[in-house]
């Protein structure tokens, strides 16, 4: 497990501290739902077709500068497709759901900000 992730777009790289463990994920399928004249329900989903997760990622930062420079990197990446190492190594391919996001003042030097990525692994 790597003490960092890594958000990618086009050649800049942004490297932060891993998030908080513990996050949601939630997977989406792609699928047919179709209805007979009978009424019988049929669904179909092929495995070829792809899955979509969204990933809830909360970071934390010990400093102004460094909350700072993740807001800017949101700023930056609104609306475009980014890679996403995460800190299992796995890469992500999607985009910021939130990219308006706020962050939070927890204590005198510790922020909280949390982030929607929507994507598939890469």
């Amino acid at each position: 497990m790597s003490l960092q992730t890594v958000f990618t777009f086009g050649s800049r790289n942004y490297s932060f501290r891993r998030p908080i463990l513990g996050n949601g994920n939630d997977i989406a399928f792609q699928r047919i739902n179709r209805r007979t004249r009978g009424g019988d329900l049929i669904i179909f989903r092929d495995n070829e077709w792809p899955k979509t997760e969204t990933l809830t990622l909360t970071f934390d930062f010990d400093s102004d500068a460094e909350m700072k420079r993740f807001l800017n990197m949101l700023r930056e990446t609104a609306g475009n497709f980014i890679y996403y190492r995460d800190h299992e190594n796995r890469l992500w391919f999607g985009l910021i759901q939130n990219p308006d996001s706020k962050a939070t003042q927890e204590g005198r030097n510790t922020y909280k900000i949390s982030i929607i990525f929507e994507g598939d692994q890469a």
